[in-house]
């Protein structure tokens, strides 16, 4: 809250400061944002944290041989004598032993050894979380700049930090509270994006984002990518780079649907298209267009899950697309609607035909996710102004009603009810398609004959 009024005079060296404190490591050096060292001034100790072993024996192993080089010295001291003196003691040892003075003042000495041990370790804890609370204020400060200043283009130069942060943390569970803040820092959405920014810059933050988020460590980490890079979409769509958002997402496409240890999801890409605003929905129309054509037909992706996952993804970004308002935002659309219901019916087609033959390509699980995005990819496209796109496109063809005549003699699992009732909505899709523009039409009907009653009370 104090810092919160000074946040329109943070200057970019300024922000560097915070940045430097957020790459400082722990009793060591970090970068700040030109790459120069920065000194940290939480000098803490490089002995290993007993709380996170549990024991001070597993502090003793991490220490190493160092810890015994010391405690022989003391120990030496503690016997009167240097490192020769000591020596010749140890020779000696069999023929004389301690007298009971001599043993007190040994055992005196050890405590007193063994209690400096123990009291360094406690200091190194104690340094441990004072560095944790010190950065996690610093994050305080890192969400206050980004939450008041949402709009100034220093928020490109704080976000490769954070997330460098966030990686960096990840599996040290002693700097659990960093990462989770850091994480939902970076995660959470803003109203406002940069203006005026550096475009080399936001490219160059796009590409590590997108690249970060095919190798996600867990879905959270997904999530707070996603969320990134739909700003990032953003910012650059409303800049005129159409063409670098459809690339990136394209990119992440193929990882998505070509490698199977991709970490990727279908939202990655729906996330975006809804921070989008309606006119410049097209990037990301046409990955979904690009998902349909490349990868919806059995055996393109890399598995039936991936296959599956581009109806899913087509039909989440149609509903996004219902957002288009005006003729004008909806014209680009056009071409990119009528290839992707094109594509659509024959990747379905396809798909069928693979789930009635024997054995099956596809089962009947797979093939239920796949009709129910179909149904609602023909009823998104169908009730927005890519309508008459829609029914331009979507044909009763031969194939198709073969296809779903085949599905609906087949035998359970494929003829299940709930198959059957998908099956008889898609088998006439001219009509599917012209019964959800109808719906459409009744509901605007219905609140325009309210708004006038409620003008003539």
């Amino acid at each position: 809250q104090v810092f919160a009024p000074f946040t329109t005079l943070v200057t970019a060296a300024a922000l560097d400061s915070i940045i430097g404190v957020l790459r400082a490591q722990e009793g060591g050096e970090g970068e700040d944002a030109d790459g120069a060292a920065v000194e940290t001034q939480m000098e803490v100790s490089d002995v290993e944290d007993s709380e996170g072993s549990g024991s001070e024996a597993s502090d003793d192993e991490a220490a190493g041989e160092g810890v015994d080089e010391e405690l022989r010295r003391k120990i030496q001291e503690a016997l009167g004598g240097g490192g020769d003196t000591a020596a010749a003691a140890s020779e000696s040892s069999d023929e004389e032993d301690f007298d009971d003075e001599q043993m007190q003042v040994f055992d005196d000495k050890l405590n007193e050894i063994f209690a400096h041990k123990k009291a360094n370790k406690r200091a190194a804890r104690e340094l441990k979380v004072s560095f944790v609370n010190f950065k996690l204020r610093v994050l305080d400060l890192a969400e206050t700049f980004l939450q008041r200043q949402a709009g100034s283009p220093l928020v490109l130069r704080l976000l490769p930090a954070l997330l460098e942060l966030v990686r960096s943390t990840h599996r040290d569970s002693r700097y659990k509270p960093i990462h989770d803040r850091a994480m939902a820092i970076v995660g959470s959405k803003r109203s406002a994006v940069p203006r005026d920014f550096d475009v080399a810059e936001a490219q160059a933050l796009q590409t590590l984002v997108h690249e970060r988020a095919r190798r996600a460590a867990d879905r959270p980490a997904l999530r707070m990518f996603g969320s990134v890079a739909g700003m990032l979409a953003r910012m650059l769509a409303e800049r005129g780079l159409a063409d670098s958002v459809h690339m990136a997402y394209s990119q992440s496409l193929d990882d998505f649907m070509t490698r199977k240890a991709s970490q990727l999801f279908s939202d990655f890409f729906t996330s975006a298209a809804a921070r989008l605003a309606p006119a410049y929905l097209l990037p990301l129309w046409r990955v979904a267009a690009d998902a349909m054509h490349k990868y919806a037909k059995p055996g393109c992706a890399v598995n039936v899950f991936r296959q599956v996952q581009a109806f899913v993804l087509a039909s989440g970004v149609a509903a996004e697309v219902v957002r288009v308002q005006t003729e004008q935002d909806s014209k680009p659309l056009v071409k990119v609607t009528e290839a992707l219901l094109g594509d659509m019916q024959a990747a379905v087609v396809a798909t069928v035909r693979g789930a009635v033959e024997t054995p099956p390509k596809v089962d009947a699980q797979r093939l239920r996710e796949v009709l129910q995005a179909c149904v609602q990819l023909v009823t998104r496209c169908a009730k927005s102004l890519l309508a008459p796109a829609a029914r331009k496109a979507l044909r009763n063809s031969e194939e198709w009603t073969a296809a779903f005549a085949a599905l609906a003699a087949a035998p359970p699992p494929m003829g299940a009810p709930a198959m059957q009732h998908l099956c008889r909505s898609l088998a006439d899709v001219e009509r599917l398609c012209a019964r959800a523009a109808e719906k459409k039409a009744e509901k605007e009907k219905k609140i325009s004959n309210g708004d006038s009653v409620k003008k003539q009370k």
